[in-house]
């Protein structure tokens, strides 16, 4: 099963998520071998995909596969890894919205809308809408595609993509068994991610971590295992391997990559790097 495979973190457009709080994207592309939804992957911030293909789409989530249909809304949790298996010459037509832990903070006021990634909401992974509810949810996103193409109003895309979430959790809130209000523990997480994104080049440590948060490295640490599942060490040697390897898609000297993507020596990024990709670095660039 492809689920078996060892999953890779996936940040294409973090600096979007993490900068406006969303990125959202509509998919009318056909099957595309490069594009890393179809590779076993996971990533730092909540995604929501509406599935509007007439094709049976396979989501593989936590080694389970699940068979999407038309209007069936998939909820991804952070750091969970999952893929898409789909066959050629079928067009797989999809609404992706992805949300920073900070931004659905915001929009959780008196709703702990992270409720609706998790066990305690029922129809979590996925969400079999009814046509009554699909035809809304199309409405609304057609007319957030229409004013995008009009405008890039920021505030008012924000305001629309909230709307609809409102709408899912309004949705799924009958059969959701935990209504607690949202920890401001996911904004420590959100604030981490952020940093470490922002100095990935630079060598910082788990206490330069706490420094900057103004709490211990014990409590960062344990407020990031319980929403990642990952500990923040495990992350940022994961981030450092992913810009490392943009690093070496321009042809810049290994030597210089370990040194710019932060890592402390060269055989400390040498053996992070064989880990994590089964290769060793001057393997992975000739396959570049």
């Amino acid at each position: 099963m492809a689920g078996k495979e060892k999953a890779k973190l996936y940040t294409y457009n973090q600096s979007t998520v993490f900068s406006d709080g969303f990125h959202a994207e509509f998919h009318t592309n056909q099957f595309d071998q490069f594009n890393p939804a179809y590779f076993y992957h996971y990533h730092d911030y909540y995604e929501i995909v509406c599935y509007f293909g007439d094709a049976p789409l396979i989501y593989v989530y936590l080694d389970r596969e699940y068979v999407l249909s038309r209007g069936d809304i998939v909820l991804c949790d952070m750091f969970q890894p999952h893929m898409y298996m789909c066959q050629r010459d079928h067009n797989y037509e999809r609404f992706t919205l992805d949300i920073s832990p900070k931004m659905l903070t915001y929009f959780s006021m008196g709703i702990d809308y992270t409720q609706l990634f998790k066990a305690a909401n029922q129809n979590y992974p996925i969400f079999h809408t009814d046509f009554i509810q699909l035809s809304g949810y199309m409405r609304l996103i057609d007319e957030y595609r229409e004013f995008t193409l009009r405008r890039k109003d920021v505030g008012v895309q924000r305001a629309m993509l909230h709307l609809l979430l409102a709408y899912i959790y309004h949705d799924c809130a009958a059969v959701i068994n935990v209504k607690v209000a949202a920890s401001s523990g996911l904004e420590i997480v959100d604030d981490l991610i952020q940093y470490i994104d922002r100095h990935i080049s630079e060598k910082i440590t788990l206490e330069d971590l706490a420094d900057r948060m103004n709490y211990s490295s014990s409590y960062i640490s344990r407020i990031f295992k319980r929403y990642t599942g990952e500990t923040l060490v495990q992350y940022m040697t994961q981030k450092r391997v992913l810009y490392a390897k943009q690093l070496m898609a321009r042809g810049l000297p290994l030597g210089q990559v370990a040194d710019m993507a932060g890592f402390p020596t060269y055989s400390h990024f040498y053996k992070c790097f064989s880990r994590l990709e089964g290769v060793s670095p001057a393997e992975f660039r000739k396959k570049l």
